[in-house]
């Protein structure tokens, strides 16, 4: 059972590798102008070669989401998710972060294995896969290289135009360009997990599926049809301890441990677990 004890040490990790796929063209902007297409007035993200890339961070924040609405939706009081942007001092906190800062405010004397513990038992059970304030991430999501492009271009330049919701129409003096990555393109994703039980390695499996069933997007201008992928070729391992120490490369998972791990993560937030 997962416990603020059992996350202070590494017991197993859990590898998710897989291709990330394309289905519409994908723009995750770096912010700047400047390298990749110039005349582009948001270009997208690029690495130290000069190639498209998708920011884990970006990835990371798409799946949290998403999983966030999802538990929203099913889960009602019971598996409460927080509202990480609640700032309204009239209402209790709703921020994990928050309520973990005041449980600490609250005490005398705190030692390491309380401050823990606080952050733990302070914490939803999303905040407790992706981290906050005072809890660490136990989901690691590492940049996406660009592994396969299906022209020669890396990408293409789209036109955009602002909207004066007023008006209904078009806002003078608005065109913009902005730089996208095209349909087909693959890049290389890689997930680590650590200590999951079966319910939160279903948790992570069940965010991917979002992102197959167009619920999840990757990247901005999604309003404009943007951000659609698809997740190929998923392998999962784990590697427990006595695996680290022999250098031995882990438990391949087959299809029927993802379908229980998917299973009881159901089960837990949509079956009435007791």
């Amino acid at each position: 059972m997962s416990d603020a004890k059992s996350h202070a040490a590494l017991h197993q990790r859990v590898s998710l590798r897989a291709s990330l796929v394309a289905q519409s063209a994908l723009h995750v902007g770096r912010g700047s102008a400047g390298g990749g297409v110039e005349s582009s007035d948001l270009p997208v993200a690029r690495d130290g070669r000069g190639r498209p890339y998708l920011p884990g961070s970006s990835l990371r924040g798409s799946l949290r989401s998403s999983l966030e609405a999802l538990l929203r939706g099913v889960a009602g009081d019971r598996y409460r998710v927080c509202d990480p942007f609640c700032r309204d001092d009239k209402l209790p906190a709703l921020s994990c972060s928050e309520k973990v800062r005041q449980a600490r405010q609250d005490q005398q004397e705190i030692t390491e294995e309380l401050a823990h513990s606080l952050a733990w038992e302070g914490s939803c059970e999303v905040c407790r896969l992706f981290g906050h304030s005072f809890f660490a991430s136990r989901v690691r999501i590492a940049d996406l290289p660009l592994t396969a492009q299906p022209g020669p271009a890396d990408s293409y330049v789209r036109d955009g135009v602002g909207i004066d919701r007023d008006l209904r129409s078009v806002a003078k003096g608005v065109l913009y360009q902005f730089e996208a990555v095209p349909p087909g393109s693959a890049f290389s994703l890689r997930i680590e997990l650590d200590n999951p039980e079966d319910y939160e390695l279903g948790l992570l499996l069940t965010a991917l599926d979002l992102i197959d069933d167009g619920f999840g997007s990757v990247g901005g201008k999604t309003a404009r049809g943007l951000g659609w992928a698809e997740v190929k070729d998923l392998e999962v391992t784990r590697r427990r301890t006595a695996d680290f120490f022999a250098g031995a490369e882990g438990e391949r998972l087959d299809d029927d441990a993802l379908a229980q791990a998917r299973t009881a993560a159901q089960q837990r937030y949509a079956g009435g677990e007791n």
